[in-house]
């Protein structure tokens, strides 16, 4: 492109009757540029005119209070010498002459001294007074002694200050006075003092301002008018006199009412500085004028030069600028040299014009003579080839030929780099688009208004449309099943708030999966998406085929537990049985087989009680069992555990168990936590064949959600933690990943189950907690339960279940679905005193109560045929008969009667299979719970 800033400067140029109104228009300004500097200069010079005015009144106004304070030192002293005269004369002894000269010779500026009578006749006299011309004294005193005003007396006369004093007798009568004459000379003292030169005068003036004294260099010929001036003057401030020879003037009272002294300057002495610094600044103004006018001159030459220098660039410029447009047009390098070689030629007025189009390193220019190399730079400052011009002998390059050369250089190049930049672009779009052609991806661009603004192949593939149909087209139209859908609403949330978008998503059209990455942009939204519809079928057959290796796992495990389990109860019975029969028979009991009923029903039942167990961990694992929570103090539970586990353990471990005081309450159920507890400690001993330590500890930990993000903990808050750990064998990576996995455990066949941490597991987060393992090889074994922290306010209202074994005559109303066990429940309840009515479903129990049956206890299984749970038989049961006990029994209660894993508070539930004590206990404790007898905690 051209460079604009050149060919402004052509345009201004461009007609004479523009350059003749610019012509002007600097002419108008400068003249008025001028005018406003006069006048700034003006009021510059009588501002300073002012000032100089005020700075040297400022200045009178010092010297005359510096020459007041001068004056009155010499009148006070006068008048002092005065008065010890006046005190003096008439002492017996004294010389009044001697006085006199004494006197004189102490004063400053003292002319001589007389004494009169009272009548004014002149008694003694010293000094240049002459004592035979007294009238003037006698016709200014005699009043003042006449009168015997009690200030002394001061006046003017023949050009003299005289100061009088009276001379008074011992007994107060006036005998005379005693006068003393000041001169001028002390006051042209003071004047010279001052620096009063040139027309400046000190004046002394009398009250009437009839009389003066003058001193300074124009006292004498100023006299007459500076009296005739000072008559009629104000006495406050400087003043400037009028006349001929106008003055400064400050006046200062000496003696208040009697005696003035006047300061005068000359105005023309103090404007003498401002009168010289205005002539100068009236010669540089004079300098500027004619500095400005030959400027003008100057210009009008230089600009009638322009103008004939005008058309010719302009011509070249047209010539230059439809160059360059032409050239802009071109898309092949070639083309563009020559054309830019033709006319080259012509612009440049060169023999030769030749464009090298070659890249590399930038070569230094050539200097200016009859050939001229111009190196061809893109806006990055890279080359793109050489322009090389040759002219006739004897003709070179002037600087407006290089202004020009630059341009063509420039419109030359442009036009290169956008050939090279258009080349390079298409270039660039065939690769991409072949790029984006061969992903597996599909790739759309959506504008803001949903329209297809790019797709590619695969794209086309998944959504089964051609490209040429959807480009151009709105998504939603194009695709009408999107409208509402899951998809749709991410897009729209995506491109609303402008925060990339990942997903996977049905398109049930299509009767595919698709997983969808939306990036928004200004310009739109850009979307990637494949087809995973068959990874999802093949990750569903995978889980079904894990789920079905976990129930298979899980079988093979139970069975094997339950088979031998089996074994030892159907074998024991069987060897009851047959004794009985032998029994029945008379056959003979040996002597040693005695007791063996009892041997055998009390194995028959421990086998029944590990499968009970074997039952309540599975549930424990699966987080199906029913918990009882309650309020548990935990320290003191692990104080009572202690004894257990000291016996739990071998002699070569060693077990420590630490807790805080104040460590927080917990809501658990305690039997559940007492057997995790226990659980953990026989691993740990097991884990530790040839002795270790066992450290048991607790602690109150708060959860914040940095420490939760890294552990991968869901809850946060305050929590009591239980650790056990030990110093044993320890675990790898691969062990500890499923140490929480059923049926899986290290240990020798027959010395372990493989549920005891998934108990664990199972209960702690049952309870709302969670568990954390950490183990090294050869190192030992933490294992870590966080359980939720319990208030005691929390507890309050539960009532501890005390169990017993004992009966009662009141009527149990008896809801089972199995025969079997219905039965055996039957007969354990009417064992116990009790009055049965047995229901095989819930229907049947509902219409035994509608039928008038009023039983003191629902004892009912939780899940029953026919519909309706145990939960729904004892709502219905309870609006029948208000105040019916209930007492749930369940070998496996679901979800029906727990929430969040726990019973709700009041619902009272038995596990199958249970012994006929605890179920004793449990009804007592529905019926009778203050006399319930306690229990020991199975």
């Amino acid at each position: 492109m051209l460079d604009r800033i050149p060919l402004r400067l052509f345009r201004f140029l461009q007609a004479p009757r523009r350059i003749r109104r610019r012509a002007r228009e600097v002419t108008l300004v400068g003249g008025l540029a001028l005018v406003l500097l006069l006048g700034a200069a003006l009021a510059a010079v009588l501002d300073d005119r002012r000032r100089a005015l005020e700075a040297a009144a400022q200045e009178l106004a010092r010297v005359a209070d510096a020459t007041a304070a001068a004056a009155r030192l010499v009148t006070d002293a006068a008048q002092r010498q005065l008065d010890d005269v006046a005190a003096g004369v008439g002492a017996p002894g004294e010389d009044i002459a001697a006085s006199l000269r004494r006197m004189v010779s102490r004063t400053i500026g003292a002319r001589g001294a007389v004494v009169l009578s009272p009548q004014g006749e002149l008694r003694a006299a010293t000094g240049e007074i002459e004592a035979t011309d007294p009238a003037l004294l006698r016709r200014e005193m005699l009043p003042w002694l006449q009168h015997q005003a009690p200030l002394p007396w001061l006046g003017m006369a023949g050009g003299v200050l005289w100061l009088a004093q009276r001379l008074t007798a011992p007994d107060g009568t006036v005998t005379g006075a005693v006068a003393l004459a000041l001169g001028g000379e002390w006051l042209a003292t003071l004047a010279q003092q001052a620096g009063i030169d040139g027309e400046g005068e000190l004046v002394l003036l009398d009250a009437d301002r009839q009389r003066a004294i003058v001193a300074g260099p124009a006292a004498t010929a100023s006299l007459p008018a500076i009296a005739a001036l000072l008559r009629d003057a104000p006495v406050s401030g400087p003043v400037v006199l009028g006349g001929s020879g106008r003055r400064l003037l400050a006046f200062r009272p000496l003696l208040p009412g009697r005696l003035e002294l006047a300061v005068l300057r000359g105005v023309d002495d103090v404007l003498a500085g401002w009168w010289r610094r205005a002539t100068t600044t009236a010669a540089v103004l004079a300098g500027v004028f004619a500095l400005l006018l030959f400027a003008g001159l100057r210009l009008r030459h230089r600009i009638v030069l322009l103008q004939r220098q005008n058309l010719r660039h302009m011509r070249q410029l047209a010539q230059l600028a439809t160059i360059s447009e032409r050239l802009s047009r071109l898309r092949d390098l070639t083309e563009i040299a020559a054309r830019a070689e033709s006319a080259g030629r012509s612009l440049l007025s060169c023999e030769c014009v030749e464009v090298q189009l070659c890249r590399g390193p930038v070569l230094p220019p050539e200097p200016a003579s009859r050939q001229r190399g111009v190196e061809l730079l893109s806006t990055g400052g890279e080359r793109l080839g050489r322009l090389v011009l040759t002219r006739g002998a004897g003709e070179g390059f002037t600087a407006e030929d290089e202004l020009l050369l630059e341009q063509f250089a420039r419109a030359v190049a442009s036009a290169l780099e956008g050939a090279t930049l258009l080349a390079d672009t298409m270039r660039s779009k065939s690769e991409l688009e072949m790029i984006l052609s061969t992903i597996s991806d599909g790739m759309v661009v959506l504008d803001p208004g949903w329209v297809f603004r790019y797709v590619n192949a695969a794209a086309a593939r998944y959504l089964q449309r051609p490209c040429e149909e959807m480009l151009g087209a709105c998504l939603w139209e194009l695709f009408p099943g999107l409208t509402g859908s899951e998809m749709a609403e991410r897009l729209q949330t995506a491109a609303a708030t402008g925060q990339d978008a990942v997903f996977t998503s049905a398109y049930p059209p299509l009767n595919a999966w698709f997983e969808l990455r939306a990036f928004p942009f200004a310009g739109g939204l850009t979307l990637y998406f494949r087809d995973v519809t068959a990874q999802r079928e093949t990750e569903e057959k995978l889980r079904q085929a894990q789920k079905l290796e976990a129930i298979g796992q899980l079988t093979n495990g139970i069975a094997h537990d339950v088979n031998n389990l089996l074994t030892v109860i159907l074998g024991n019975l069987e060897l009851l049985a047959l004794r009985a029969e032998d029994r029945e028979r008379g056959v003979p009991e040996p002597e040693e087989e005695r007791g063996l009923d009892i041997t055998l029903a009390e194995a028959g039942l421990r086998a029944g009680e590990s499968a009970s167990r074997l039952m309540h961990r599975l549930l424990a694992f699966s987080r199906r069992q029913a918990l009882a929570p309650q309020v548990v103090a935990t320290a003191d539970l692990l104080q009572s555990l202690q004894p257990l586990l000291d016996r739990t353990l071998s002699e070569q471990v060693t077990l420590r168990m630490h807790w805080p005081a104040d460590l927080w309450l917990t809501r658990v159920d305690p039997a559940e936590l007492e057997s995790a507890i226990l659980n953990l400690t026989i691993n740990a001993k097991d884990a530790m064949p040839g002795g270790g330590t066992l450290i048991i500890e607790a602690a109150n930990v708060t959860i914040d959600r940095v420490y939760a993000a890294v552990a991968g903990v869901e809850r946060t808050g305050d929590h009591v933690m239980i650790s056990v750990a030990d110093t044993g064998i320890g675990m790898g990576k691969e062990v500890m990943a499923r140490a929480f996995d059923p049926f899986f455990t290290t240990k020798a066949p027959g010395k372990g189950t493989g549920l005891g941490l998934s108990m664990v597991y199972g209960f702690t987060r049952q309870s709302g907690g969670h568990v954390l393992i950490d183990s090294e090889p050869g190192q030992g074994t933490m294992v870590r339960l966080y359980l939720p922290r319990a208030l005691p306010e929390d507890g309050a209202g539960e009532a501890e279940v005390r169990p017993g074994v004992a009966g009662g005559d009141e009527t149990i109303l008896l809801v089972e679905d199995n025969d079997l066990v219905r039965a055996h429940t039957e007969t354990m309840l009417r064992g116990l005193g009790y009055t049965v009515v047995a229901a095989p479903d819930g229907a049947t129990a509902i219409r035994r109560l509608v039928d008038g049956l009023g039983p003191d206890l629902l004892l009912t299984d939780v899940i029953l045929p026919g519909g309706m749970t145990g939960r729904d038989v004892a709502e219905r049961a309870q609006r029948l008969v208000p105040g019916l006990k209930v007492l749930f029994i369940s070998g496996y209660a679901g979800n029906v009667l727990m929430e969040n894993g726990r019973l709700p508070p009041g619902v009272d539930l038995l596990g199958k299979p249970f012994r006929r004590s605890e179920l004793a206990a449990r009804i007592r404790a529905q019926l009778a719970p203050e006399t319930a007898p306690p229990l020991e905690r199975a």
